[in-house]
This record gives structure tokens, C-alpha cells and sequence, in this order.
């Protein structure tokens, strides 16, 4: 999950598992450059530019299908969701 300024808040056990570079993010902190987790936020820029929610992914030759959403509080967005 990153907020409205692209600050990574934070991941479940199983996005750490199929993302091994998140375990490198530290929470309430902008992703570093050189992390592998950049991947994010290009797909979140894309999402606010074009609205594009589906992204896919691979990664040692398996095939994964991402999504974005909007993390909303009291109906407004506040942060988003992969």
C-alpha cells in the first residue's frame, strides 16, 4: 500500500512472498531508486494518469495479475492499494 504522496505504508505476508524486495521497504518512507518495488510506482502513476487498474507481472517465469484500487476514507481517496 503506498498514501496519496507515493510513501510506501506497508504489505501482507503473502505480496512479501511473491515481492521479496518489499521486505527491503521501509514503512512511512519513499521507495529507494535502486528497490525493485519502482515497479509500483509506475504502475500507480499510470493508474492516476490513464486510470489503468490491471497490471501484470513476471517473475521467475511465473505470470502474475495485479490490480490497483483506491484505498478511500470517508469517500475519499487517501492511498492506494496493489
Amino acid at each position: 500500500m503506498f498514501d496519496k504522496q507515493l510513501i510506501y505504508l506497508g504489505a501482507n505476508v503473502t505480496a512479501e512472498t511473491h515481492f521479496p524486495f518489499l521486505s527491503e521497504c521501509v514503512i512511512d518512507r519513499p521507495v529507494h531508486k535502486d528497490n525493485g518495488a519502482t515497479i509500483f510506482k509506475g504502475w500507480i502513476e499510470d493508474f492516476i494518469k490513464d486510470n489503468k487498474a490491471d497490471f501484470c507481472y513476471e517473475r521467475d517465469g511465473k505470470h502474475f495479475e495485479c490490480r490497483i484500487e483506491s484505498i478511500l476514507y470517508r469517500k475519499k481517496s487517501c492511498g492506494y492499494m496493489i
